[in-house]
Order: C-alpha cells, then sequence, then structure tokens
C-alpha cells in the first residue's frame, strides 16, 4: 500500500488519499478488517473502498467503503441507476454469495 501510494504520488507530483481495494477482499476476516484499516490510515489515505458492493449511507469505517463498480459498458440509464442508488440491491446478492461460500468451506474444513 505505501509503495503504489509513492509510486503514484511521485509519478502525478500530486497526493494520493484514497485506496481501492483489489479483487476478493476477505471483509470476512475481522483481524485483517482491522490490521488492514491501521496500515491504510498509517500509511496516510483518508480513505479506502472495498470490493463490497453498494452504496454507503452511514459508513462504520472510512477504509472499509462499499462502491458500486463503473465500467466502459455501462449505458446512459444504467450509469444514472448506479448513481442514483438504484443499483444498491447487487450488494445484497454478494453478501449472501460470500456467505454461502464462507459455509461451504468451513464445512469443508471439518
Amino acid at each position: 500500500m505505501r509503495n503504489s501510494k509513492s509510486i503514484l504520488e511521485d509519478k502525478t507530483g500530486k497526493p494520493v488519499c484514497s485506496f481501492s481495494c483489489p479483487y476478493a477482499f476477505p471483509g470476512h476476516d475481522k483481524s485483517f478488517l482491522l490490521e488492514y484499516s491501521n496500515i491504510a490510515r498509517k500509511t496516510g489515505y483518508l480513505g479506502a473502498v472495498t470490493t463490497r458492493i453498494g452504496i454507503e449511507n452511514h459508513p462504520v469505517s472510512l477504509y472499509l467503503l462499499r462502491r458500486i463498480p463503473m465500467n466502459e459498458h455501462d449505458d446512459d440509464r444504467l450509469f444514472r441507476a448506479k448513481i442514483e442508488g438504484d443499483y444498491d440491491w447487487l450488494g445484497t446478492i454478494q453478501g449472501i454469495k460470500k456467505s454461502f461460500f464462507s459455509k461451504a468451506m468451513d464445512v469443508r474444513k471439518t
């Protein structure tokens, strides 16, 4: 996290204040979340987004923010739905899926 921040700041000449977590963020691992948040804060980031889909009305932590993915395939209607919060339902589906696979992995370990 520190190296990527430093490289981007050197290349752009501007401060980098936020971090975007890579794919497969382990949001269920409480000890990881605490350590990750502390490292992000100590590194100088003011906030970070995870790979959890959704909007944040009342964030628990500025380092564990949900996000709505945007890409070049979004048409005007989908883009508008995403920025107006109409796409937030996908986060519920993502949570159910992660919970199911997490429980399945726990069963396999026993």
